[in-house]
């Protein structure tokens, strides 16, 4: 015969089976957490790695840049060439070049990127004027980008017609600098009009830096 609470309720084992059955259902969120937790670890381990291969492949270039420095005293070809392949390759851009200045006057020794690209450097030499980002970042001795380039009132208009005709939307140029003289400045421009983040900012400029010793 079964016994029955006090108040005349439910049997006493029923009532300590639902008790039991209530504490399994916390089970559930202690494991929701420790997944939760897992799932950080993981994104954290996964940026240290993207990170690790970012700086990896950048002392690869600067080593594949120095090595042609010192390769090529008497002939900074390969130094340039080197740059715009190791830019391409970091930055992913639709092309990257490298221009340089002599009196008043820019050339670009160094091109490389989409089909065509080399095209580019048929426009030089050409005077030194704000009308292209390059010259722009020679006049200024500063970092210069704009995105989007197509349609924006702050862009020249030859430096607009150059990025319809090779079609890129955003760019930026950063000037060679020593002892403070303007030797030229290196280029990248996008497909899209994508803003250039502070991680690129600063490689272009590392490069124009290693450029400029060339």
């Amino acid at each position: 015969m079964r016994r029955r609470s006090r108040a005349g309720g439910e049997p006493v084992k029923a009532r300590r089976r639902k008790a039991t059955t209530q504490k399994r259902g916390t089970t559930p969120k202690i494991v929701r957490r420790r997944v939760s937790s897992t799932t950080g670890s993981e994104t954290k381990v996964g940026r240290l790695i993207r990170e690790r291969d970012e700086a990896l492949e950048q002392q690869t270039a600067t080593s594949e840049i120095l090595a042609s420095i010192s390769g090529s005293m008497t002939d900074p070809k390969p130094v340039f060439d080197a740059i715009v392949r190791n830019l391409l390759r970091l930055l992913g851009t639709r092309f990257a070049s490298v221009s340089l200045l002599h009196d008043g006057i820019i050339e670009m020794p160094a091109a490389d990127g989409m089909p065509g690209i080399q095209s580019l450097t048929q426009l030089y030499p050409r005077p030194l004027d704000d009308t292209t980002v390059g010259g722009q970042a020679m006049l200024s001795r500063q970092v210069v980008q704009y995105a989007p380039i197509i349609g924006n009132p702050a862009v020249p208009a030859t430096a607009q017609k150059i990025a319809r005709d090779f079609s890129y939307d955003s760019i930026i140029s950063a000037p060679m600098i020593r002892q403070d003289k303007v030797f030229g400045a290196i280029s990248a421009a996008h497909h899209e009009p994508r803003a250039f983040d502070g991680k690129e900012i600063a490689l272009i400029k590392a490069f124009a830096d290693q450029a400029v010793i060339a």
